[in-house]
């Protein structure tokens, strides 16, 4: 089961950097927890209109290529086909 707290939250909140930081460093069940929490600020019925949206989607794209594990990979295809 894949959750995420506040603190993934605040990490999205913080930015593209903090974010990348989790996908670059971080287990699978972390980079599973940040890819969900992301759902919500992504997700238009949420408002949150992030201004870095763009940002997020190009760093996503970027580790769509890098070496996670296959889970993970399917969290940010979801993404980007929702988004």
């Amino acid at each position: 089961m894949v959750s995420y707290t506040r603190k993934h939250q605040d990490i999205v909140i913080r930015g593209v950097d903090a974010i990348g930081e989790i996908l670059k460093s971080a287990n699978a069940v972390e980079k599973r927890s940040i890819l969900f929490c992301l759902d919500k600020y992504l997700d238009p019925y949420f408002w949150y209109n992030l201004p870095y949206f763009d940002e997020i989607i190009v760093l996503l794209e970027k580790h769509l290529f890098e070496k996670h594990d296959k889970e993970v990979k399917e969290d940010i295809l979801q993404l980007l086909t929702d988004y």
